[in-house]
């Protein structure tokens, strides 16, 4: 019974440390190279600049939003994204905090 414990608890805290990124590409999407993770920014609606969009993403991590915003970006940035729109933040509490945040990847014209 002990031993069934803890093969539970060993397995929640490897699920908890995973981080998860998840990309589902336009159908009519391009590939684009690479951009700067630096240089993606991301915003909350729509934006009044031309631009493609590439994919929905989402990344969902243990650790603040600055932190998965950041996994989230160096992710985008090897789609060639050049910006993150519709982004919403979801933030889960259990024993690890974890933060998710997803969006469309555009890359602009």
């Amino acid at each position: 019974m002990k031993k069934k414990y803890v093969i539970i608890i060993l397995f929640s805290s490897v699920l908890a440390s995973c981080n998860i990124y998840t990309f589902y590409p336009n159908k009519e999407s391009q590939t684009f190279p690479a951009t700067s993770p630096n240089e993606i920014k991301i915003y909350s609606g729509d934006i009044d600049r031309p631009y493609t969009v590439i994919g929905s993403v989402a990344a969902d991590a243990l650790g603040r939003s600055e932190v998965v915003a950041k996994y989230l970006k160096s992710k985008a940035s090897k789609q060639g994204a050049d910006a993150i729109l519709f982004a919403e933040l979801t933030k889960i509490s259990t024993m690890a905090q974890r933060t998710g945040i997803s969006g469309v990847a555009v890359k602009f014209k």
